[in-house]
């Protein structure tokens, strides 16, 4: 780099004037001066008892660039960044945009050679931001400048009496060769603001705003699921649609920043378990059809709703095949408590009440309505395997759900009486997912304006 300097020297010295609205300012050489700006939208609205208006203000010096040179990456990081907040003072929630805007001079530097950093972002050339629909420029100091260009680089909204600080960097970019037309130039710019009123809700951050029990609404992603034979022990493949569900609520914050949601409705479809291999893989089936409703960028993981543990799929068969009575016992959380062997060999659980007690927590009780017919109070899977013993001649093999008057039951998909035998049993689903921490949504949380996800 200093031999580039060296060269440079030798030639005119390439001088680059910034100057930032509000925030930095520089006469080419040696001088700089702030400028400000007043705030305002190109339409009207009539308010009755709120305003509309925005604050700018620095916060640190402003960022001078006097016998300016092309700067390597590693120099540009050593650059002291220029703060400035944008404050909506008002009780009105606001949309902004902030556009740098290059002003019409003599001898203009190309914008093309301008690199600008937002924050911790990556950099990019000026000339790579979206072009402004319309300018905030106000000759308020009668400086005579015009506007050349104009470059949108910063939007966002802003709720009541709320403030938003940034920090921005310019400098020349290392890809200028003494080739380039960039000698005895100037850049001149502004930073302007521009403010709207915003009608919709304000979006949040979901682990910020959001309570237990709120209503969301999250569409996932998929519109078909099939779910294989082998994995039910049924007669065919089945099929969901798993973007049906689409109304959720909240009932887990979890540290990390992440939220549980649990489906409001059930499926309109009922899956089918049957026999031996249904009760085999029946919870890690269902874990798998959770991840169905899942999205990329916006959900973080999913389970079946009751899931917290259990195995999914029974490996060893030992205690399924053998003609007398594996226990003589039911299933409690004492004889079959997470990672026991006799869970581990279908001994059933009752893991599930972690998140029955969730939902009931947060939704009141476990009822749900199916969700094309939502007068219509529906059975659904929980994910949760039971024993029954009767005699020492019949015992069963059962799975878990929640009836229609808000009660856990069971289901028996493989028995014994004297012999094996095998049925099947049809409930509808309702999953369980967890949105990534910084989910952002607007809304209230209620069932008439749930939180918006996507």
């Amino acid at each position: 780099m200093q031999e580039s300097k060296n060269k440079m020297s030798m030639e005119k010295r390439i001088i680059l004037g910034v100057s930032l609205l509000g925030l930095l300012a520089m006469v080419i050489g040696v001088s700089y001066a702030y400028w400000a700006t007043n705030v305002s939208q190109k339409s009207v609205n009539k308010i009755t008892s709120d305003c509309l208006k925005l604050n700018l203000t620095s916060e640190s010096e402003a960022i001078r660039l006097d016998n300016a040179y092309p700067l390597t990456d590693e120099e540009a990081n050593l650059l002291e960044p220029y703060t400035f907040t944008i404050e909506n003072i008002c009780n009105t929630n606001v949309n902004y945009k902030v556009n740098l805007e290059v002003m019409n001079v003599a001898n203009r530097l190309n914008s093309s050679f301008i690199e600008l950093q937002v924050d911790d972002q990556a950099y990019q050339k000026l000339t790579t931001y979206s072009v402004a629909s319309e300018s905030y420029y106000k000759n308020i100091y009668n400086d005579n400048y015009t506007v050349s260009e104009k470059y949108e680089f910063i939007n966002g909204s802003l709720g009541a009496k709320k403030s938003k600080s940034y920090r921005i960097k310019l400098w020349m970019s290392k890809d200028v060769t003494l080739e380039d037309d960039v000698m005895n130039k100037s850049f001149i710019s502004k930073v302007t603001v521009g403010a709207t009123l915003r009608t919709e809700p304000l979006p949040g951050n979901m682990s910020e705003v959001a309570n237990i029990g709120d209503y969301v609404s999250y569409t996932p992603e998929k519109t078909s699921y099939e779910i294989a034979s082998n994995l039910t022990g049924y007669t065919s493949n089945q099929t969901i649609n798993p973007s049906e569900l689409n109304l959720w609520r909240v009932i887990r914050k979890n540290d990390d920043g992440s939220i549980d949601l649990v489906s409001e409705y059930v499926s309109s479809t009922e899956v089918y378990f049957k026999g031996k291999e249904g009760y085999k893989n029946y919870i890690g089936t269902l874990n798998k059809v959770a991840q169905s409703y899942e999205t990329s960028g916006i959900t973080s993981g999913s389970r079946y709703i009751g899931y917290d543990g259990q195995t999914e799929n029974i490996i060893d068969e030992t205690m399924l095949n053998i003609t007398s009575a594996p226990w003589t016992e039911n299933t409690t959380a004492e004889n079959s408590p997470k990672g026991s062997e006799r869970e581990a060999q279908g001994g059933g659980d009752m893991l599930y009440e972690n998140d029955t007690d969730l939902v009931r927590a947060a939704c009141g009780n476990l009822k749900a309505y199916q969700v094309n017919a939502p007068t219509t109070l529906s059975q659904y899977w929980l994910a949760s395997r039971t024993f029954f013993y009767i005699v020492n001649s019949n015992w069963q093999f059962c799975v878990r759900g929640v009836n229609s008057y808000d009660m856990v039951s069971a289901s028996y998909l493989y028995f014994y009486n004297n012999r094996y035998f095998e049925d099947d049993e049809a409930k509808y689903l309702r999953p369980i997912i967890t949105l990534k921490s910084g989910i952002q949504a607007s809304g209230d949380g209620t069932s008439e304006s749930p939180w918006k996800v996507n």
